[in-house]
């Protein structure tokens, strides 16, 4: 008769018994942990544009700086780039997320005749544009398993789009809108700090 309170050890195989299964993994580190803050190198290059002034293949980079705050499965923030401007993000452990939102406003202009190009006296429109980038990470820093760890490059794409608001055309003037524009491009971020 076995005393009470012993019985066949974890693993230990007896007649009727199977040896439990044993992990080595741990549980993985909260979002929090994982979270991409810190400053990345943010690197667009334009693959397709009918946006007045931009170019295909024409790019920049620029170095954001990102800050986040996490909740059980995603987490939201900011990130302030060298730019001036200010983006929006999400990001849920694997897709990162960056929205930016922009208004012009400025005075309509002639399309044609001997006044093409110049302003039209008195009139107001709003360039209204939205630009959203996704990427998904490329490369962590090491962690317990190769898909934890804090991201360290990104890689994705994006697409903007502008439209015209006319705000205010005196009478006897004419405001024609442009139609709206969109581009498509690449974008990179690689962590420098």
């Amino acid at each position: 008769k076995k005393p009470a309170g012993h019985g066949l050890a974890v693993g230990a195989q007896g007649p009727g018994t199977t040896a439990a299964p044993t992990s080595s993994t741990s549980a993985p580190p909260p979002l929090s942990e994982l979270a991409p803050n810190g400053k990345y190198r943010v690197s667009v290059r334009v693959v397709s544009t009918t946006i007045k002034g931009e170019k295909v293949g024409a790019g920049g980079t620029n170095v954001w700086t990102v800050k986040l705050a996490c909740s059980a499965g995603s987490c939201a923030g900011t990130a302030k780039s060298t730019s001036g401007k200010l983006f929006k993000i999400t990001f849920d452990g694997t897709v990162l997320i960056a929205t930016y939102n922009h208004t012009f406003t400025g005075p309509c202009v002639y399309r044609s005749g001997a006044q093409q190009g110049q302003n039209v006296p008195g009139t107001l429109a709003a360039v209204i544009g939205v630009s959203r980038f996704q990427a998904s990470v490329v490369t962590r820093s090491a962690g317990p398993s190769p898909a934890e760890g804090v991201p360290l490059t990104f890689a994705g794409t994006g697409a903007a789009s502008e439209r015209d608001k006319i705000l205010k055309v005196p009478p006897g003037e004419t405001c024609t809108p442009d139609p709206v524009s969109h581009d498509k491009t690449t974008i990179k971020l690689v962590w420098v700090g």
